[in-house]
């Protein structure tokens, strides 16, 4: 786990999740697994609070990673890892929770862009997921996360805990530029992305946790996502995630949604 940002002694943000929130889009980050750069968006909005941060989000990680499974190189799950003193918690994880394993439904997006990138006229990559699969998979996702923010409150109720939802990962159909996307295959992953989004947004207010919403910020006035690398944006960037630039929209958008009363019972 990496600390990061802010003064030590003061209170403590964390931020949990998966290479959304450990990463940065550069390839400069510790050593694998977890991957986390030097930057990123917690270490941000703390420094903007003028807290300490750590990083407890690993590459990769899925929703059992939070409670059940240590990854390797990691000493415990993540929500294990909270610390007495924070103050803050956000959460930004169910990605890698669909589509194909190992790399989930990010790793289909980028395979079927470098496919379709190779071709002289694009041909469907066929990236189908059926609703009945993706509904188990959200499902499960769902239940993983809902029994995280219990064990939270059990267990951290001295913590605020902020769900967040993922930014923008390709781009809508009105986007004129489609990254080696066709339509059908542009349908299939907004719909995708969206139903993770809404699962999110449905678990933080079951939960009664705060919720901010990264998505619509991240789409410029085209509709395009504005925060993401390219998958063909060349070497020391990591494809489909958010840019430095990105971390830095990441992080504004959230000192913006933090709740007043959340920021002023945490002082």
């Amino acid at each position: 786990m990496t600390a990061s940002g802010g003064g030590v002694d003061g209170p403590l943000l964390e931020s949990a999740g998966d290479s959304f929130t450990a990463q940065s889009g550069e390839l400069k980050f510790n050593a694998h697994p977890c991957e986390v750069a030097p930057v990123t968006y917690g270490s941000l909005v703390a420094s903007h609070l003028h807290w300490a941060h750590r990083v407890l989000a690993c590459s990769g990680a899925k929703t059992f990673n939070l409670l059940d499974l240590v990854q390797t190189g990691a000493h415990a799950p993540q929500l294990h890892e909270v610390s007495k003193s924070t103050r803050i918690l956000t959460l930004l994880i169910g990605i890698n929770d669909l589509g194909t394993w190992p790399f989930g439904v990010v790793g289909d997006v980028t395979t079927c862009q470098l496919v379709n990138s190779r071709r002289v006229q694009h041909a469907t990559c066929h990236a189908t997921q059926d609703a009945a699969s993706l509904d188990k998979q959200l499902a499960a996702s769902s239940r993983e996360t809902m029994r995280a923010l219990a064990w939270l409150h059990r267990n951290r109720p001295h913590v605020g805990v902020v769900l967040l939802s993922y930014p923008a990962v390709v781009p809508t159909v009105a986007c004129p530029e489609n990254s080696y996307l066709t339509r059908p295959e542009l349908v299939t992953y907004n719909r995708i992305f969206d139903a993770l989004n809404g699962s999110i947004a449905t678990d933080a207010a079951r939960a009664h946790v705060a919720y901010i919403d990264l998505y619509h910020s991240s789409l410029d006035s085209r509709g395009c996502p504005a925060w993401m690398t390219d998958v063909l944006g060349g070497a020391g960037q990591m494809a489909n995630h958010p840019s430095l630039q990105g971390v830095e929209s990441m992080a504004a958008t959230i000192v913006a949604g933090l709740p007043g009363s959340m920021l002023k019972r945490m002082r």
